[in-house]
């Protein structure tokens, strides 16, 4: 009986220790806020929604194209470089340097709202998005409009996918940018208003479009003045389906088509690379102790407007169903929101808000609105599948807090100026007569965080915590109005409150995702299981913590070389001897023909093994006080 119990109790504890161990998924750093369009402007413009709501909604049908060279003025303060006529890829352009606005006059033929769509190129710079302003008739339209970004297009060196080899590890692909012209419009890549494109009134005749120096060179063949497809609902794309007569994919000869997350097509970062996961024996493909790029994602696909594409080959034109293999354990309570594209356009209006729930295990995720999967129309061939992390359904909320933020820093500010950061507990500053706008600065405030909290509940049906930090400033806001002694003897707490909001933001903002793979497949179609149970879940953690005393799996070289093989110890960190093995095997070992051994050694073993003619032949990081 004795023996039972001990038995027993041995089980339990082997049982806590497993799911109190770290998981072995990347965990979500912590980044603070940095701001956004509405507090870094120092253009006092209204926000885009106030922009829409000035004029009569006319939207003309007429196109009008600007060739870039035929530019009307550009201005550099900065530097004597001018614009240029650029030749790549058969096409001809504009180079635009860096620094320096540039102004194209256009004439429209009838007053309205326009959307602005841009053909471009990327040449090389510091690798960063293409960013600038846009200016109609010498001033800024809306806040937004003082900030927009052109992604540049990323890829892998080589397939990792195509690689793995059994019992080796693999070798990280390099992100190498691609030459290609893109066309893109002008348009809120965030999602603050569901990422459409931005509409620009033009007045009848002569107008004067004006780029805004930001950041990195552009070259641009093409501007044109248009109106955007509206996107169909998918009941109406639906209806257009069965009109088309296009057939419904039951199933496949191979069941399903598969696609590995790490085999991606295209990507907008480099940091968007192939990431090794071992949170599951299901991930595919999977070996213990063995590091395998495996996935895409994760905590480095969280900021809104990164993509990643992938592309897809299917044996006959139709209409599949698409299933995303994904791990969404980043963010409790929020959903990770996706745009999806389908050979560049967005197939129906729910595409543009393809949301992933929380949950602590691998998912199979079937895209549907609940009631029925999604039909998407492939043509015979290759197509490309691409997803863009957005804010989604959180975009208003979010907008209104920043807002809140924006205006309470200025507030902040304001009252400092008079105050001093330690104010007098019983002096009477007289702020309301000193600044003029103080108490319709925090009815804003109050009336956009209501909106917010009003919006968050309805999201999630109830009050959680998700909406304390903005229910604290509300409230603190509120006693604002009671009396000026509230302000003076809250700056403290409103400083932090407005931290806090910003952390919120951040938080929310940036919606984690990871890739195993995708499926196309038809509808009758049974995919591979994506979770483990309680018992595997059990055996998998059991067997990598066991193992994890012996593996080096982090150090070990992913390749082998024919030259000689030195032996190097590092006692930084475990984080930074990782990265370190990863340069190696990508540059040095293959560019000068020599494999390293790597070790991760504590600084005292250095002198004693050195004496002892045991020591490394190179050592890094070593104090300036250890004699070596």
């Amino acid at each position: 009986m004795k023996k039972k119990i001990v038995i027993l109790i041995l089980v339990m504890l082997i049982v806590g220790v497993v799911f109190l161990i770290p998981k072995t998924v990347e965990s979500k750093t912590e980044k603070s806020y940095d701001g956004s369009v509405y507090s870094l402007s120092s253009v006092a413009v209204g926000s885009y929604g106030e922009y829409l709501a000035k004029y009569q909604a006319n939207y003309p049908k007429e196109e009008v194209e600007i060739n870039p060279l035929d530019y009307f003025n550009f201005e550099n303060s900065l530097y004597d470089e001018l614009p240029y006529e650029y030749e790549v890829l058969e096409k001809i352009g504009l180079y635009i340097p860096e620094t320096g606005d540039i102004t194209f006059e256009v004439k429209v033929n009838e007053t309205g709202f326009y959307n602005i769509q841009i053909e471009y190129y990327a040449p090389s710079g510091r690798s960063s998005d293409i960013s600038r302003g846009i200016m109609i008739n010498g001033s800024y339209p809306f806040t937004e409009a003082t900030n927009f970004k052109l992604s540049r297009t990323w890829k892998d060196s080589f397939d990792v996918s195509k690689t793995h080899e059994k019992g080796k590890h693999d070798l990280k692909p390099k992100q190498v940018e691609k030459e290609k012209w893109v066309t893109d419009t002008i348009r809120d890549r965030i999602g603050y208003y569901g990422g459409e494109s931005y509409k620009f009134y033009f007045e009848k005749g002569t107008n004067y479009i004006t780029l805004v120096q930001d950041k990195e060179p552009i070259v641009i063949s093409k501007i044109k003045l248009f109106q955007a497809k509206d996107v169909k609902t998918y009941n109406e794309v639906k209806t257009l389906y069965t009109q088309e007569g296009y057939k419904v994919i039951g199933n496949l000869d191979s069941n399903y088509i598969k696609v590995q997350g790490e085999s991606a097509f295209e990507k907008s970062s480099p940091i968007l690379a192939p990431v090794a996961n071992w949170s599951s024996y299901l991930v595919d493909p999977y070996e213990k102790f063995i590091t395998l790029y495996n996935t895409i994602g994760g905590t480095t696909w969280r900021v809104p407007g990164d993509w990643i594409s992938w592309e897809v080959e299917v044996p006959e034109s139709g209409l599949y169903e698409l299933t995303f293999k994904v791990l969404q354990n980043y963010s409790r309570g929020v959903y990770s929101t996706r745009r999806l594209y389908i050979n560049g356009e967005i197939p129906f209006a729910e595409a543009k808000t393809i949301q992933f729930a929380y949950s602590s295990d691998w998912q199979n995720v079937t895209l549907g609105n609940g009631e029925e999967n999604y039909l998407f129309y492939l043509e015979k061939g290759k197509n490309v599948i691409a997803l863009e992390a957005t804010i989604g359904i959180y975009g208003d909320a979010i907008r209104e807090v920043e807002q809140v933020i924006a205006t309470l820093n200025e507030l902040y500010r304001k009252v400092v100026m008079i105050t001093g950061v330690n104010p007098g507990k019983y002096q009477d500053y007289m702020l309301e007569k000193r600044i003029p706008n103080l108490y319709e600065m925090i009815d804003d405030s109050i009336a956009k965080l209501e909106n917010a909290i009003n919006e968050l509940v309805s999201i999630s049906s109830e009050r959680s915590q998700m909406v304390a930090s903005l229910q604290r400033t509300l409230i603190q806001l509120k006693d604002f109005k009671k009396s000026e002694l509230e302000i003076t003897n809250g700056l403290n707490e409103l400083d932090d409150n407005i931290a806090a909001l910003g952390t919120w933001v951040t938080n929310i903002s940036e919606q984690s995702l990871a890739v195993d793979c995708i499926y196309v497949h038809g509808s009758e179609v049974k995919l591979p299981k994506a979770k483990t149970n309680f018992f595997q879940k059990l055996w998998h953690e059991l067997v990598m913590l066991i193992g994890s005393y012996g593996a080096n799996t982090s150090l070990e070289s992913s390749v082998k070389v024919d030259g000689p093989t030195i032996e190097v110890w590092i006692s930084s960190g475990r984080d930074q001897s990782v990265l370190l093995r990863q340069l190696i095997d990508e540059s040095f070992s293959v560019d000068y023909n020599i494999n390293v051994e790597l070790k991760l050694v504590s600084q005292t073993a250095l002198l004693p093994a050195t004496l002892s003619k045991n020591g490394p032949d190179v050592a890094i990081g070593v104090a300036q006080n250890v004699p070596v």
